[in-house]
């Protein structure tokens, strides 16, 4: 501090005036305080006799009478009035006989002055004076020592706040007057320090500060000048190098191999490509030719040397060129590789890049999807030749697969620390929709992000940049993204973290590969084995009737022959007549099991054909109902009773017949079956200007309510048909034939009280 001031009264002459000023004015405050500091203890004093003295005469005229009468009562009540005053430190009434007659008093505290005075006391008489006693009074001087400490506190207060104020006004006042030369000062000051930001207060007067504080102005403006056109610079500098560790980090850190060529050979390659390559030294892999790190020949027998020079001529001549390619390593094993020449200037010459990814893995996943496919090829054919239409899907659905594995090139974003997009390339746009200009510089959250995953993508960059630990940085995760369109769609993707120039600044850069093609072939192959897992059970439930079925037939006819050829001179003509009708009635039952078989087939196969002619309703069914019963009645089977009915006009309308029959043939023919022996089946036939509606209601066994939404498949039955003979196809037939007439069936059943079918067929116009 004393250097300080030591050092501001040799270099500030405005300094030493107003500590001379402030120095006087602190002496003469001083001197009038200690004056009247004395003064007042002058009057403390005299104030205190004063008070002793008028006390005493107060109490010499008050015991005056009571001593001259010697009053001992009043005279001990003037005593004791006194004794009880703070002030009075001692009181002594002596009498004429030198007796003590009042001694009272407080004793005075430690350290307090006294006052004492002595008095004889007379008391005059008819002219005369007596003298009666003496008096002896000591007061204390607390009360006047208090008043006297707090003038004495406000004269030096008030000596100290002139001292104060007058000081204060002088240092305002001596601020102002200097100002305007202080701030040249500490202008010249900072500008011999490079800082240019000055203020000049006296840059507006007309005198010599006026014209000094222009100067320094106009030096103010060219140092400033100088220092902007120097951060200019530097500025532009720094921006060149960060572009360049940017482009840097993205070259070494692609998980593609890049290298740089001309028509001469390598000049540049990053990291990865010395990984995918095998090769130790950058120098090494510089010293290359294209044609060294591919085999001789490409699969489709092309020379490697030609046609790597077709490849980069027309990359050359059209900017970009994308093909797939055999490569090899400096071992000697080759791997499949996609490739990417894009063509610019650089250094005045025109250069490619060349982008070459591994896909060995892809092609091994091709050559999986291939076998896959031709084994299910191979089971399809072996099953049976009724299902190629499934064999045609099930090779689209292979064609679909084959074309999710052709990707293209990574989308690369790249966001800072802020979270705000600096970097969007090329495939970025086809992925994501969003063109460079209008991606930079926006939030990523809102670009990219879904609105469901914002909320944690916030969270893990918040925790990122307080503990630097991520779940997602360096690893590949599959995830959902948002086009600009508004569409979600999944991609794979892999962040890396990038260090810039300055240590404590970093950027994200993001690789992201769009997914779609690949999610879609993973759900079609998961649909196309779910399709031949029902194909198989079809055809093992196919293989399982045709064995039951047919079983019971052969066995007749095995029989029926075996006789016949064993006792047929010995049988009478009625067995020998009742054997042949037996054999005729299994042919004529594995017959129609195999037109339906072949009905069935065909219309799976698309092939039944619907050929429409008039036909008169009353009469078809009145003959369908008499061919039914004799059916019945020929192989033997229970005998049912058909109520048939038949109402409205026209009952001539186009059909086609054969159709018509396998409808009611096969529902005719169930309702008798899965009735009791001489129950009654109903068959109604309503007539009307738009529809034919057909109603066959059986009293049969019904069927469980579980069965009834498969009731129409191929080899399905209901669940309580028992050993009651039967094919599953019957039903299917009806409801193909039903369709091929653009009409529909429908079903209602009770269980144990029968079954109701309802065929509606719209009537239609001969062409």
């Amino acid at each position: 501090m004393g250097n300080y001031i030591r050092s501001r009264w040799q270099t500030d002459i405005f300094f030493r005036l107003w500590a001379v000023i402030v120095l006087a004015v602190t002496v003469a405050s001083g001197v009038n305080t200690v004056v009247s500091v004395q003064s007042l203890r002058i009057d403390a004093d005299l104030e205190l006799n004063d008070r002793v003295e008028n006390m005493a005469n107060v109490l010499s005229k008050a015991l005056a009478r009571p001593l001259f009468d010697l009053n001992s009562i009043a005279i001990a009540s003037v005593g004791d009035a006194m004794g009880v005053d703070t002030q009075v430190v001692k009181m002594r009434v002596i009498g004429p006989d030198s007796a003590v007659l009042v001694d009272a008093g407080l004793p005075a505290p430690p350290g307090v002055r006294t006052v004492s005075v002595r008095r004889d006391i007379h008391y005059t008489a008819q002219g005369k004076s007596y003298l009666v006693g003496q008096l002896e009074v000591a007061l204390s001087g607390e009360s006047i020592d208090r008043k006297f400490r707090l003038q004495t506190i406000h004269a030096v207060t008030s000596g100290l706040i002139l001292i104060l104020t007058i000081t204060l006004a002088l240092y305002l006042v001596g601020k102002r007057l200097t100002k305007p030369f202080d701030d040249i000062q500490l202008a010249l000051d900072r500008l011999t320090h490079g800082e240019t930001d000055v203020v000049l207060s006296g840059i507006a007067r007309a005198d010599q500060i006026g014209r000094l504080s222009v100067a320094v102005g106009r030096f103010r403006t060219t140092l400033h000048e100088l220092r902007a056109a120097k951060t200019q610079s530097a500025l532009l500098l720094d921006e060149k190098s960060n572009a360049l560790d940017k482009l840097n980090a993205i070259y070494e850190g692609s998980n593609d191999a890049v290298m740089l060529l001309t028509d001469k050979g390598f000049f540049d390659c990053n990291q990865r490509t010395l990984d995918m390559f095998g090769v130790a030294q950058r120098n090494d892999f510089v010293a290359l030719h294209p044609s060294d790190i591919s085999p001789l020949q490409q699969p489709d027998g092309r020379d490697s040397a030609s046609a790597a020079g077709e490849k980069i001529g027309q990359a050359f001549r059209t900017g970009e060129c994308r093909f797939e390619w055999m490569h090899s390593r400096i071992d000697g094993s080759v791997f499949p590789a996609e490739v990417l020449l894009s063509a610019f200037d650089y250094e005045g010459q025109r250069v490619l890049q060349a982008t070459v990814r591994d896909i060995t893995e892809r092609k091994r996943i091709e050559q999986e999807l291939h076998e896959l496919n031709t084994d299910l090829e191979a089971r399809i054919a072996q099953r049976t030749q009724e299902m190629r239409t499934t064999l045609s899907m099930l090779a689209e659905s292979r064609q679909k697969l084959q074309g999710i594995v052709d990707t293209a090139l990574d989308a690369v974003v790249r966001v800072d620390a802020l979270g705000t997009i600096v970097g969007w390339n090329r495939q970025a746009e086809t992925v994501f929709g969003w063109s460079t200009q209008e991606a930079l510089g926006r939030p990523l959250h809102e670009t990219i992000i879904p609105p469901q995953h914002r909320a944690a993508h916030q969270h893990g960059m918040d925790r990122f940049m307080r503990t630097d630990v991520s779940t997602v940085i360096d690893q590949r995760i599959e995830i959902s993204a948002l086009h600009r369109s508004g569409h979600e769609f999944p991609i794979e993707l892999a962040i890396t973290r990038v260090v810039l120039e300055d240590s404590s600044k970093f950027e994200f850069c993001s690789f992201i590969r769009d997914i779609t093609q690949r999610k879609r072939a993973e759900e079609e192959i998961r649909a196309s084995l779910e399709q031949q897992k029902e194909l198989n059970q079809l055809k093992s439930r196919f293989v399982a009737m045709a064995s039951h079925e047919f079983r019971t037939p052969l066995a007749t006819i095995l029989l029926s022959t075996d006789l016949l050829k064993h006792y047929i001179d010995r049988l009478p003509v009625a067995e020998r007549d009742e054997l042949f009708q037996s054999i005729n009635h299994a042919v004529r039952r594995m017959t129609k099991m195999l037109e339906d078989i072949l009905t069935i087939g065909k219309a799976e196969a698309e092939q039944a054909q619907f050929s429409p002619s008039v036909l008169a309703i009353d009469v078809f069914c009145q003959e369908l109902v008499e061919q039914v019963l004799s059916e019945q009645a020929s192989l033997g089977s229970k005998r049912s009773q058909v109520n048939l009915s038949i109402e409205g006009d026209g009952l001539q309308a186009p059909f086609d017949e054969k159709l018509l029959r396998h409808i009611f043939e096969n529902l005719l023919s169930n309702a008798a079956k899965y009735s009791p022996e001489g129950a009654v089946v109903d068959f109604q036939v309503l007539c009307s200007a738009q529809s034919f509606v057909f109603t066959v209601k059986d009293r049969g066994i019904g069927v469980p309510a579980k069965d009834l939404p498969r009731l129409f498949e191929s080899f399905h039955r209901a669940s309580n048909v028992g050993n009651i003979p039967g094919t599953g196809l019957g039903l299917a037939i009806v409801k193909r034939s039903v369709e091929l007439h653009s009409g529909n069936i429908s079903v209602s059943s009770v269980l144990g009280e029968g079954t109701v079918f309802v065929v509606t067929l719209p009537r239609i116009d001969m062409p």
